[in-house]
């Protein structure tokens, strides 16, 4: 995969507006690229974000659904 189009695929999964987190940001401050995760863990972090994205779309998100996103980001994906 590019890494022009993994970073593509990485910023699908977040939220992004502004300057701070753009193809040419990300670029500049990863330009080896994002290192790469397991396909199942591609796959499930997809999932969840699809998920946790419906919910905050809701007329009452979820909190819980929140809080689980975020330790899923920050616990097995950033780690």
């Amino acid at each position: 995969m590019s890494i022009t189009r993994h970073h593509n695929e990485w910023l699908s999964l977040v939220p992004n507006s502004g300057p701070f987190l753009s193809l040419p940001v990300l670029a500049q401050a990863f330009p080896q690229g994002l290192d790469a995760h397991h396909t199942d863990h591609a796959r499930r972090l997809r999932m969840a974000f699809d998920e946790w994205d419906d919910n905050q779309l809701s007329n009452r998100p979820d909190p819980g659904i929140h809080r689980e996103w975020i330790k899923l980001v920050l616990a097995e994906t950033l780690f």
